[in-house]
């Protein structure tokens, strides 16, 4: 005797969008695993799934030379992280190394499309031996510092106490659906936007560890 089928209001419920985007995009994974929900999956299993997908970006950008393929495995990754939320609060799947794997994954994948995105852009401008290149890397390095010391002022932090705090201090950097979707293409395809775009981030990034930063220390 097969299993009793969730209805597809069963996964949709259990969705946890973060904007507008983000809740279209849980539509479709909702409908995704509606129809999937009989086959071996696991949470978890989506989650590395996710983060293999992100594996790829790099690879379709430095090897494919493929800016369409490395938007499209952006794409499919996130699709697969709303995923396996909707997953395990469906399937009864939720525990604290899912939460902690799908966290440390979702840090792993940041770094591997920040980087990615600076270092297509290092050999396109052809930075090697180049002056400039002390000041690119010393950007580098500060963003990914920044990025960093925001990631460590908010552990502890749920992912909703993290958008609530988002919205108030207006931290851009921390809506996932629209940097994967929006932020990142646009980055890889417009070499102004890039510039733009990673300045705003470093300065919002140390905004809002320092905003973290006192606010933990009113609260205690």
């Amino acid at each position: 005797m097969s299993p009793k089928r969730i209805p597809l209001s069963g996964f949709a419920k259990n969705a946890e969008p973060f904007s507008y985007l983000s809740a279209q995009i849980n539509k479709i994974s909702a409908l995704a695993l509606y129809r999937l929900q009989n086959f071996p999956l696991t949470a978890n299993g989506i989650t590395m799934t996710s983060l293999f997908f992100v594996g790829l970006a790099p690879m379709a950008i430095f090897f494919l030379k493929s800016k369409l393929v490395f938007i499209l495995v952006l794409g499919i990754s996130y699709g697969l992280d709303t995923a396996d939320g909707i997953w395990a609060r469906t399937k009864g799947e939720v525990s604290r190394w899912g939460g902690t794997l799908d966290q440390f994954t979702d840090y792993v994948k940041d770094y591997v499309v920040d980087v990615s995105i600076f270092f297509y852009y290092f050999l396109q401008f052809n930075l090697r031996g180049s002056p400039n290149v002390t000041y690119f890397l010393l950007f580098l390095s500060g963003y990914l510092i920044a990025k960093s010391l925001y990631y460590l002022a908010s552990t502890g932090y749920t992912k909703e106490k993290r958008r609530r705090f988002t919205e108030k201090v207006k931290v851009i950097v921390y809506t996932p659906a629209e940097k994967y979707f929006i932020a990142w293409p646009l980055a890889i395809l417009v070499p102004e936007f890039f510039g733009t775009f990673y300045v705003l981030a470093l300065l919002g990034y140390v905004w809002g560890s320092l905003s973290l930063l006192l606010t933990t220390a009113k609260r205690g």
